[in-house]
């Protein structure tokens, strides 16, 4: 699997997902709305953004890869590093980079 799998799946669970040395996405939860001229009702819901200035490695996202793979953590850590220079480079080339 990705590492973008495990991005999606680790916001399931938790508020922030760290890309060391390229940024965090944030999970933001919106409540329900009621819309009474429309007779709508919004259900709750979740949005990500992401900040390019949160770059510090927290261990999530290395922690997951270590116990999904049976990799130790350097090797995890390399492994983040490549796809943070993958995605950094695809955005510098103006490519789309889907997560």
């Amino acid at each position: 699997m990705s590492i973008a799998y495990h991005i999606s799946d680790l916001l399931h669970t938790n508020d922030c997902v760290i890309v060391p040395d390229f940024g965090g996405f944030i999970l933001n939860r919106q409540s329900s709305k009621h819309y009474k001229d429309q007779n709508v009702i919004k259900p709750p819901y979740k949005s990500v953004t992401f900040n390019r200035n949160i770059k510090l490695n927290d261990g999530l996202l290395t922690n997951r890869l270590m116990s999904k793979y049976g990799i130790a953590y350097d090797e995890a850590n390399q492994r983040i590093t490549n796809y943070s220079k993958k995605l950094t480079l695809d955005l510098l080339n103006n490519k789309l980079v889907f997560i």
